[in-house]
């Protein structure tokens, strides 16, 4: 198993808010929410960039997960004790969280947040893609750090989100959850079917070209998942050529794109 990461700031960005890091079996990404409102609901400015990159190391440091939502409720509560050092407050942790980790079969991704995972079938260019949309604002981690977190996000955003699969046969699913029952979106993928794993933030879904959103479908999808070369600090470089290559097209991403992945080699 191969693992790869790679952050850049979106083009209407002044500080990069999302952050990533990985082993050669473990990855996670986090995205630092750009609006940030107080409880009178003033917009302030917590430093979320700060808190992405505690989630991320606070995840590096377990470096695993599990479908059931454990892991999470960990890696907040440890990058919560960093932030409280810090003296900074709560909104610090108003970021994103996802995870990839090698189980010994199967990889298993943990979204918690929006965003999207991808997997390739081995020895094809098929991927199945899932992406994770809400309502409102994302279910971030921190409200874990609450006895009533989940309800408190349920109540306050009507608590729904949406997970879209489209599989390999270009056949779609939609399926909708409400946060009483889950608070984030866990995926399996067997490792004799599928050989790389990627998990991005919400940053994929910010494209424009001159001035109008890109949607982000099959094509655009088949573009920032073009992996071609797996050695070394790939991700690094897939990344780079990438966003390199759309932006000859007139493509940029606006919002701050991360990438993980785990790849068997």
């Amino acid at each position: 198993m191969r693992g790869g990461s790679h952050f850049v700031m979106g083009h209407s960005h002044s500080v990069c808010e999302d952050y990533a890091a990985s082993t050669d079996t473990f990855a996670a990404l986090s995205d630092g929410c750009s609006v940030v409102k107080d409880e009178e609901g003033n917009r302030i400015d917590p430093h979320t960039d700060i808190g992405a990159r505690l989630l991320v190391c606070a995840a590096m440091k377990l470096q695993k997960t599990d479908p059931g939502g454990l892991t999470a409720k960990i890696v907040v509560h440890g990058a919560n004790d960093a932030r409280r050092l810090l003296n900074l407050p709560e909104e610090t942790l108003s970021a994103t969280l996802l995870m990839l980790t090698d189980m010994k079969g199967y990889i298993l991704a943990e979204i918690c947040g929006d965003g999207a995972v991808a997997a390739r079938v081995a020895g094809t260019s098929q991927w199945c893609i899932s992406t994770v949309l809400y309502q409102s604002r994302p279910f971030y981690p921190r409200y874990l750090l609450s006895d009533h977190g989940v309800g408190d996000f349920q109540q306050s955003t009507g608590g729904l989100f949406t997970v879209n699969t489209t599989n390999p046969d270009g056949s779609e699913c939609t399926q909708a959850s409400s946060v009483r029952q889950r608070a984030w979106s866990t995926f399996q993928y067997e490792t004799l079917r599928y050989d790389l794993v990627v998990a991005m933030s919400d940053g994929a879904f910010s494209f424009t070209q001159d001035g109008r959103s890109v949607t982000f479908d099959q094509t655009l999808a088949g573009r920032l998942l073009d992996f071609r070369r797996m050695k070394g600090d790939f991700m690094v470089r897939h990344l780079r050529g990438v966003l390199k290559e759309l932006a000859q097209d007139g493509i940029v991403s606006q919002d701050d794109l991360s990438m993980i992945a785990l790849y068997e080699d």
